[in-house]
């Protein structure tokens, strides 16, 4: 189900269809451009490198954010009609996976109300773990990174992190949970570097390993390189 056209469901952070398997990789010479959303997540990261706050504004599937007319003048793209639609569906249908994607994305993206957004994302995640669940291997990881995304905005740091390290688990070389993993250990320079260092070993040359690489840059920084004594 897609959100109406007040919010714009843009292209995929893994830069795939549904259709095609998570573990494939883009070759190099087939590298696409980066959502926006990741755009705004990178700019958000390397302001959080200076001011330390746990928050950021990035979605790999399915991102987010609003047509330019219906942005307020806050960037706030909350709306009624979409939302009672939503709430409207969901009393109707209280178990549809899609539109409980929805309403998880619109209450993390334009409500900021990252509460309802993990209960949304998780109900959702449950709904796709079943035995008999009619939902593809891609939509279950999609759910649950979505999840840690909520989690992460609702300072649920640890909840956050299990679902990311768990979908490393299921595929090591996904990026995308990798990067999130590593920025989630911003007070952890040593630990975060582990998982960024592999954002660009799976995907280098690609915007997503250039600001892992400016983040352990800056963790370069703020880290004091061991000095060394000269003997007399």
């Amino acid at each position: 189900m897609e959100l109406e056209n007040k919010i714009k469901l843009q292209t995929t952070l893994k830069e795939e269809n549904l259709s095609q398997p998570t573990v494939e990789e883009i070759p190099h010479d087939e590298e696409r451009p980066l959502p926006e959303g990741l755009r705004y997540f990178m700019v958000g990261l390397l302001v959080l490198s200076l001011v330390g706050v746990i928050s950021f504004g990035y979605m790999r599937q399915s991102s987010v954010k609003p047509p330019p007319a219906t942005t307020s003048a806050d960037g706030n793209c909350k709306d009624p009609v979409t939302e009672n639609r939503l709430r409207e569906t969901l009393k109707q249908s209280p178990n549809d996976f899609a539109t409980l994607m929805d309403w998880g994305s619109y209450n993390l993206s334009c409500d900021r109300n990252y509460a309802a957004a993990v209960a949304a994302y998780r109900q959702a995640s449950e709904l796709s773990d079943r035995p008999n669940s009619t939902n593809k291997p891609e939509e279950r990881t999609e759910a649950h990174f979505r999840l840690g995304l909520a989690y992460f905005y609702n300072q649920s740091i640890p909840e956050a992190r299990a679902q990311f390290e768990m979908l490393i688990q299921e595929n090591p070389k996904d990026a995308s949970a990798l990067f999130a993993l590593g920025s989630s250990y911003r007070d952890d320079p040593a630990k975060a570097s582990i998982y960024l260092k592999r954002v660009a070993e799976i995907s280098p040359g690609s915007e997503m390993a250039q600001l892992a690489q400016t983040m352990l840059d800056e963790f370069n920084k703020v880290t004091p390189a061991p000095q060394t004594t000269t003997r007399r």
